[in-house]
């Protein structure tokens, strides 16, 4: 299921109002969002999901501290919906007076210990973990601490399905200063609550970060049992003596043997991509 943003008209309602106790002015306005989908069985929930209608506590695009407080959803024709957004910046005196979906996200850090394996020297990269004869030794692996941020918001509305189609991904554009491949959103979590008679979801999105040459990809030692050898590479030749021993060699990652002290790896994607900024998860 999927739907095209069509249009936006800003200002449909819009005003200000100035606050004695704050001794602020107040803003608030409405704007319509006009939707088109692509099948008769998608509804409400499928509208507010298409990619550009705003989520209740996204920002205004006009006023900078107004955030969308109620959304309305109609259907107006086939296949085309409104979604009726509307926005103000007033402030409640204390967060428990303030509506659910009034209230900011909260975020914060944490560290988490993973074990990486080591294939080369911490300090000296050219160094490969591997004897003096250039045999790889037995694998091992290395503690590291990552930083790990986690988002929580109220959402209106929650799918399960929404676990499985952004897990397991890592960040296809920059994403809370990081760099492409470098965030990883590991999980999300949601709760059922009620506040204010409202019933809405707690959701919580933890992204772990890899900011290393490779980040999140998986980065093997180039080795095997057999390398090509020959002028045009037509044929492949056992590393040992094939009648007595067979034993694993090194290769310079065109599939020859690497007779310099310089390890050649090789990367492979570990998690899918996905553009995590879809999901309005900050910075605010």
């Amino acid at each position: 299921m999927s739907g095209t943003l069509a249009g936006i008209r800003f200002g449909v309602e819009s005003g200000s109002s100035w606050n004695e106790t704050d001794r602020r002015i107040e803003y608030d306005h409405s704007a319509t969002y006009v939707v088109q989908m692509t099948s008769e069985s998608e509804r409400e929930p499928d509208v507010l999901a298409v990619t550009g209608v705003p989520s209740i506590g996204t920002e205004s695009p006009l006023y900078a501290g107004a955030w969308c407080r109620s959304l309305s959803v109609s259907e107006v024709g086939p296949l085309v919906w409104e979604v009726e957004a509307s926005f103000d910046d007033k402030k409640g005196e204390k967060p428990d007076d303030q509506e659910p979906w009034d209230r900011l996200p909260k975020w914060g850090w944490s560290t988490e210990v993973i074990e990486v394996p080591m294939l080369y020297d911490a300090v000296n990269v050219q160094n490969a973990i591997q004897n003096s004869c250039g045999d790889p030794l037995p694998p091992v692996t290395t503690p590291r601490s990552i930083p790990v941020l986690t988002i929580t918001r109220k959402e209106l509305t929650f799918d399960g399905l929404t676990v499985d189609l952004w897990t397991n991904k890592t960040n296809s554009t920059a994403f809370w200063g990081a760099g492409v491949g470098e965030a990883l959103l590991s999980t999300i979590t949601a709760n059922k609550t009620k506040i204010k008679e409202t019933e809405l979801w707690e959701v919580a999105y933890q992204i772990k970060f890899k900011t290393d040459d490779d980040a999140w990809k998986m980065k093997i030692l180039d080795q095997g049992l057999r390398h090509w050898k020959g002028p045009s590479h037509n044929t492949r030749v056992p590393f040992g003596d094939d009648a007595f021993q067979q034993v694993i060699g090194n290769l310079d990652g065109n599939g020859e043997e690497n007779t310099t002290n310089t390890p050649h790896f090789l990367t492979f994607h570990k998690y899918g991509e996905a553009d995590l900024n879809t999901l309005d998860l900050g910075p605010w």
